[in-house]
């Protein structure tokens, strides 16, 4: 083989992988809307990070692979490997980091509930004992 047509093998690969890539971190994006429930303008914000994001992926790949030169099977390779992606393993990944993190998230609560438990007690009598002075307080200078 060609090493010139070896070489834009390896850039169409590289593309597919870096399309691969993109995809992996839109559902990363899709993870975290589903589980904190986001709203437009936080969306609007994340999808303007998101592909500031990716073109900045993909042109430092244009520059690694094909030292800068831009051909047209760089984007069919970098729509192919999301498409692959997209319609393999994205629900997987999407349904699977949503359980992952809600399952986080509720296990940091009830850490963050066991820890905070002695000092809610604390502050609680602490009230009562202060209410309880200041009801007195109150009294002895209404009565004045």
């Amino acid at each position: 083989m060609d090493t010139e047509l070896i070489f834009e093998i390896r850039v169409f690969f590289l593309c597919g992988l870096c399309g691969i890539a993109c995809a992996v971190v839109y559902d990363l994006l899709r993870i975290i809307r589903r589980v904190f429930n986001t709203g437009s303008k936080m969306t609007f914000f994340m999808d303007i990070i998101f592909w500031i994001m990716c073109t900045i992926l993909t042109f430092g790949m244009v520059f690694y692979a094909n030292y800068g030169q831009i051909r047209w099977y760089e984007g069919v390779g970098l729509v192919l490997g999301a498409s692959v992606y997209f319609l393999s393993a994205s629900k997987m990944v999407t349904d699977g980091g949503v359980l992952f993190l809600k399952f986080v998230i509720s296990l940091l609560k009830n850490i963050l509930k066991v820890v905070i438990f002695p000092f809610a007690v604390i502050f609680k009598g602490l009230s009562k004992f202060f209410r309880k002075y200041y009801i007195k307080i109150r009294k002895k200078n209404s009565k004045k």
